[in-house]
């Protein structure tokens, strides 16, 4: 009977692991090959809400707008995360502090993922990006975060409401052009920038 048990634990185990590594891909790639579809919403919330939409970047530049979200993030929160749970491992009373750290690494990562795609379609680079979620957007954009970490750790939620989270950054970008004057400035520049690269 050892024997017996140690091949369905070995199958069991098995089974687990290749439907988290399926899970993590799906959740991975979802982003990436949905980056058309994704934009597409967020030039119809912007046409909604009144912004000036840029020209279209092309599908091959929609791919790669969801690929580098999906890998920016995951680089500069994977690290944290790591070191983070490290310290739990060799300090548990670290886990006070840790946790709340972890989640909201976890928030931000999210929400700069999910901000990306307004913005790539503004042209607005990694360092505008960093440079604008260092002053008062950084609550609003943490909370947004905070809240979509919480829907998308529910099970199947992460690609089932992936569209809506896209929407929701698009309006939170647009409402942050509206209230906080180094946005608007940064916005109306990409806006600037798209008019005068569009032949009349």
């Amino acid at each position: 009977w050892y024997g017996k048990v140690a091949s369905s634990s070995v199958v069991l185990l098995g089974s687990v692991a290749i439907g988290l590594f399926g899970l993590f891909v799906a959740v991975f790639l979802a982003p990436i090959l949905s980056a058309p579809a994704l934009e597409r919403l967020v030039r119809a919330r912007e046409r909604a809400l009144g912004v000036p939409t840029p020209p279209d970047i092309g599908l091959l530049r929609e791919f790669v707008s969801g690929l580098r979200a999906a890998l920016l993030g995951t680089a500069i929160a994977l690290p944290l995360l790591l070191a983070l749970t490290l310290l739990e491992l060799f300090m548990p009373p670290a886990a006070l502090v840790t946790a709340p750290l972890k989640f909201m690494i976890v928030a931000l990562s999210l929400a700069w993922s999910l901000i990306d795609y307004p913005l790539t379609l503004r042209g607005i680079g990694v360092r505008a990006r960093f440079r604008l979620l260092r002053g008062r957007a950084l609550r609003p954009v943490l909370a947004f975060g905070a809240t979509f970490a919480v829907l998308f750790w529910l099970p199947c939620c992460g690609l089932a409401l992936i569209g809506i989270g896209v929407v929701a950054a698009t309006e939170l970008v647009g409402r942050l052009g509206a209230s906080d004057p180094e946005w608007r400035a940064a916005l109306e520049g990409s806006a600037d920038q798209a008019s005068t690269a569009t032949p009349s």
